[in-house]
């Protein structure tokens, strides 16, 4: 099965790096045991090459990292400079993490929010309010932020789809 780990015939990751990928996102590093490592906002592309090269010095190939990165669009809402942003900041992550070796699984808001986030409804803001409470919620003691609590529970959703042996995503 394409976008599999651990059962599925890839090696078993020592490490997910979990991304929101949105201008005022932030990023995750999480065991498979469900420990979190790391969880910071990033402001700039100097933040995601020095976390890629801690990766890349810190990925060995029997028990590799393996990043899983939130794949969306930009919307017709958004004007062109944001669009283009947007988008330059998913290609950023994505070419940073394959380039330090890591391979790299797109998920869907959907997809993820499915599986971390089933009780959640709503739209736009509220949506993004209700999954900043779920994730401070669970996690009280990281103190979750809004830059943060997309990459937080994509993490969950890794965590859950690596145990139940299924597909991380299309890997990118």
């Amino acid at each position: 099965m394409e976008g599999c780990v651990g059962s599925c015939g890839l090696m078993q990751p020592s490490l997910f790096c979990c991304i929101d990928p949105g201008a005022s996102g932030g990023y995750v590093l999480r065991r498979p045991d469900g420990k979190v490592v790391e969880l910071a906002a990033y402001h700039e592309s100097g933040d995601i090459v020095k976390l890629c090269a801690f990766l890349k010095a810190n990925n060995v190939s029997v028990f590799p990292v393996v990043g899983v990165i939130e794949r969306v669009w930009a919307s017709p809402v958004m004007g062109v400079a944001a669009a283009f942003a947007f988008g330059e900041n998913f290609g950023a992550w994505v070419m940073a993490l394959k380039v330090s070796g890591m391979p790299v699984y797109g998920v869907t808001p959907q997809a993820w929010q499915k599986v971390s986030a089933p009780q959640i409804g709503g739209q736009g803001p509220e949506r993004k309010r209700a999954l900043k409470a779920l994730a401070v919620e669970r996690y009280p003691e990281l103190k979750p932020t809004l830059a943060i609590c997309d990459a937080l529970l994509i993490s969950d959703y890794a965590v859950a789809q690596l145990k139940a042996g299924k597909a991380l995503g299309d890997e990118l």
